[in-house]
């Protein structure tokens, strides 16, 4: 890119300060402003499943290939989730889409900001404490990675995926515990006929 060119969000500012030019020095501030300001979410964090399902989802989207961040980002996350780091993500606010609050602060753990669990204390403590303790260096963003990375709706699949596992798991149960009932209460099984249900048309 031209250092002349401006384009938004990567060599300007976000919003009302879109009119600001970001100079090549000062990028890498950009990108930790970018991650703090938009950690701004309330209330208690959301369970570590899902967090961790949440970190999974958003590094199968960025392995796609379609996301501007480098290699090297792409690796930290992988080695991240793969130490099971779990930043504290808190389940209320919304910043621009519903998932940049979430993902920001996602993000934010991995760069030695904000809370981390721990699981030794079963508790969230300062990130620096289990990023020092699992060995994890501190993510840094560099060029257009910050705003990359929470850019998504990675959050809202991640609720998504969730509940098409339950409901599964619900109709799983619901067959079993009626398949067993049935049994029980010697039912007939005329009524569960092929041709029965042939006449019906539908499936299920």
């Amino acid at each position: 890119m031209n250092s002349k060119d401006s384009v938004f969000g990567q060599c300007t500012g976000l919003t009302f300060f879109s009119d600001h030019i970001i100079p090549e020095e000062d990028q890498d501030v950009f990108q930790i402003n970018i991650i703090k300001s938009h950690s701004c979410g309330v209330g208690k964090s959301i369970s570590e499943n899902r967090i961790r399902m949440l970190l999974a989802l958003r590094i199968h989207e960025i392995s796609r290939a379609h996301t501007l961040i480098s290699e090297e980002t792409f690796k930290k996350l992988i080695e991240a989730f793969n130490n099971d780091i779990l930043p504290y993500v808190p389940e209320q606010g919304s910043v621009s889409t519903a998932d940049t609050q979430q993902l920001a602060h996602l993000i934010s753990g991995l760069m030695g900001f904000g809370l981390v669990y721990d699981e030794d204390v079963r508790n969230y403590v300062d990130s620096k404490i289990v990023l020092a303790k699992k060995s994890f260096i501190p993510l840094v963003l560099h060029f257009k990675e910050a705003e990359s990375l929470i850019n998504s709706t990675t959050f809202v699949q991640m609720l998504g995926v969730e509940n098409i596992v339950r409901a599964e798991n619900l109709a799983l149960h619901a067959d079993l515990i009626f398949s067993l009932t049935f049994e029980v209460l010697n039912g007939v099984h005329d009524a569960f006929h092929p041709s029965i249900h042939k006449i019906r048309n539908h499936q299920g």
